[in-house]
Parts: structure tokens; sequence; C-alpha cells
């Protein structure tokens, strides 16, 4: 199965970063009341929500055979075989995060990686983690510390 970026979710990441990107503009201009530096930091963003556009487009996951392959444009490509790592999920909607921010962390014997699976929107990331056998109803183990005064 291939899991390929949302056009809606992309579309609409790259909506907050223009008006971002105006809100950086009209900041600035009121601030220093100098259209050149406005356009200097509304471009920067400008620039950078292009980027971003790209970026999130080229990301696609798939799954087959037994592994599973994250692809993030041309060269940045990692495999791995389902059952010889283990996989954290974290799907996080709320006030904090525009949309979802979906992740998914691999972790294999001497290593970890995140991925942020945030492209493919809430039901792909879903019909991933079904694809790879992460259960998303499983209860997460939350880890506590202790504040020690030294």
């Amino acid at each position: 199965m291939e899991f390929k970026s949302s056009i809606f979710v992309v579309g609409r990441s790259f909506l907050y970063m223009l008006v971002f990107a105006v809100v950086v503009f009209g900041g600035i201009y009121l601030f220093t009341q100098n259209v050149l530096y406005g356009s200097i930091g509304g471009g920067l963003i400008l620039l950078l929500a292009i980027f971003s556009l790209f970026s999130e487009t080229k990301f696609k996951v798939i799954v087959d055979q037994g592994k599973v392959t994250f692809i993030e444009g041309k060269k940045n490509t990692k495999t791995f075989v389902i059952d010889e790592v283990a996989f954290q999920s974290l799907k996080k909607t709320g006030t904090s995060t525009i949309g979802t921010d979906c992740k998914l962390t691999v972790k294999t014997a001497d290593s970890e990686e995140t991925f942020d699976c945030t492209p493919l929107g809430k039901k792909r990331y879903s019909q991933l983690l079904a694809a790879i056998g992460v259960d998303e109803a499983a209860p997460t183990e939350l880890l506590t510390t202790k504040k020690t005064n030294k």
C-alpha cells in the first residue's frame, strides 16, 4: 500500500504560511514604517512556505511485503522490516496544533527515528497504522519524574 500526502492538508498548511507571511509583513511594516523591511520579512516566510509545500508533497510511505519505506524527497529514503522494529504513534489534535499533528517513531535495536506523518492527514495516517499493525486504541504509557531539590 502506498500512502501519499493529502493535497488538502498540504494546501491548508501552505495557506496558513501565506497568512503568516502577510502578518509578518504587516507587523514589521507597522514597527519600522519601512516597506522594504516588511517585504524582506514576509518574503522570507513566503520562501519557507514554498519550500515546505514542495517537501510535504514529496512525502510518502510505502508498506509492502513486510517492509515499511518512508520517502521524503528523492534522496531521503528509509526502509524498515516491520517485524524487526517497534512503532510508537503520536496523534495530537488540540488548541496547540493547527489540524492534527501525526508523528510515527520507529525504534530499532540501536536507534530511534521519528517521522512527521502530518502531510498524510488523519485518515491516511490511521490507515498507515492499521497497515503496519499499530493499535491506535492501545493505551499510552506515561512516565513521571520526581523533581529533586539540590
